[in-house]
């Protein structure tokens, strides 16, 4: 919650909420920075608890989704996040004034962001398909949900190469 209104603040007055430079921003940065960790590092222990329940009334799909979405959303989201150190921008003009609607993810250069965006909410991904999949497909076939897992792994480190070679998510067209 502090995040939140430190961001929408930090909006608000015109300043940057991260990588502000002047002292106060710098001592917000490294507290949210240290927060974020400890927040996103608790989706670890949550896989790992439900992954030791054998009491649980889920269905097996479900169960796995849940334990791959969590387990992925730190280690990924700590790469991803770990790599922005002067800003999200890779290449291009260094601005968000024509960024993609809603995100604001730059078009004309690589964005850290996109990469930052899907690995953090790998979390929410997994688990929705596998809500899907137990419904459409079946509550013991957890083939579906490896399978989507592994690909949405694959599509996360590929938005996150993508943006370290330069290359916009969805470049501007015409």
């Amino acid at each position: 919650m502090a995040e939140v209104v430190w961001t929408a603040g930090a909006g608000a007055i015109g300043t940057e909420s991260h990588f502000n430079s002047s002292l106060i921003g710098l001592a917000i940065y490294t507290v949210m920075g240290i927060a974020a960790i400890v927040i996103v590092s608790a989706s670890s222990v949550y896989a790992f608890q439900i992954a030791r329940n054998k009491r649980l009334t889920l269905s097996p799909a479900i169960i796995r989704s849940l334990i791959l979405g969590l387990a992925m959303t730190a280690p990924l989201t700590l790469v991803a996040a770990g790599t922005i150190m002067d800003g999200h921008w890779v290449g291009g003009s260094n601005t968000d004034e024509s960024g993609l609607l809603l995100l604001g993810w730059v078009r004309d250069g690589g964005d850290l962001r996109v990469a930052h965006f899907f690995a953090t909410h790998a979390l929410h991904f997994v688990p929705a398909f596998g809500l899907i999949s137990s419904t459409v497909l079946g509550k013991e076939k957890t083939w579906p949900v490896t399978a989507f897992s592994t690909l949405f792994l694959a599509f996360t480190l590929w938005t996150f190469f993508q943006a370290h070679a330069g290359l916009p998510f969805l470049p501007n067209i015409g």
